[in-house]
């Protein structure tokens, strides 16, 4: 109370960034100039609330419940994808952004899927399969089941679950199989799948496979969306736009 609408906005992306947000992020976020930015962070500051830091954490707290009652279902997906897109563009890292696109809903953002893509390759490549898998599954749901957009998107998320859960794998990449346009594509997909399996399982693997690559004789070449090369395995595919 008393203070400028600027300063609530900024303590509530402050909020909902998380902390530890870049100054020009954050004031970007909620639509301030620098001077704005700058002044509204002093008046927070006289309270003793700092806006780039999770201190102290009973104000934070009310901060943030504060922030999630003033602001609306819509306004609230419009600051998490606008918050995505700056802390993308900012470098910020990967985990950061696909938890502020985990808030938007399906078909909410047009960049959502590509930029899942980006996130879910580079959280693979530092090891952080389960957010990974957790993206591209997310970006998944941005299409129908039968886009062929989702082809690329499978290949990637079959790749990335190649370790840790080989059943999925499997499911994936017979999904993916007949919705890639290209025989290039599909060897690429089934190239996820490790030798060892056929080895181990010499008819069970090739049966699940087969109905799903039968499939893509109905579907011509040009159909398919924008396949991500396919030529490599899924980091790679997800570098390319995943």
């Amino acid at each position: 109370t008393g203070h400028p609408d600027s300063v609530g906005r900024l303590a509530a992306c402050a909020a909902l960034l998380g902390g530890r947000a870049q100054t020009h992020v954050l004031a970007r976020l909620a639509e301030l100039d620098p001077g704005e930015a700058d002044r509204a962070a002093g008046a927070l500051a006289s309270l003793g609330w700092a806006a780039d830091r999770w201190t102290p954490p009973v104000l934070w707290d009310c901060v943030r419940e504060a922030a999630e009652e003033g602001v609306g279902l819509t306004d609230r997906v419009r600051l998490h994808r606008r918050a995505a897109e700056l802390l993308y563009v900012a470098g910020e890292p990967a985990e950061r952004v696909v938890r502020h696109v985990m808030e938007v809903g399906p078909g909410d953002w047009t960049g959502a899927a590509e930029l899942l893509r980006d996130t879910a390759c580079e959280l693979w490549r530092l090891g952080d399969d389960a957010l990974a898998v957790r993206g591209l599954r997310r970006a998944l749901r941005e299409f129908p089941p039968d886009s062929p957009r989702r082809g690329d998107l499978l290949t990637a998320l079959a790749d990335v679950e190649r370790e840790a859960d080989t059943s999925a794998m499997l499911r994936h990449v017979g999904q993916a199989l007949p919705l890639l346009g290209t025989v290039e594509e599909r060897a690429a997909v089934v190239s996820c799948v490790p030798l060892t399996l056929f080895l181990s399982a010499p008819h069970a693997v090739p049966e699940l496979l087969e109905p799903a690559g039968a499939g893509h004789e109905r579907r011509m070449p040009a159909a398919a969306g924008t396949g991500v090369g396919a030529g490599e395995q899924a980091p790679a595919a997800a570098g390319k736009g995943a």
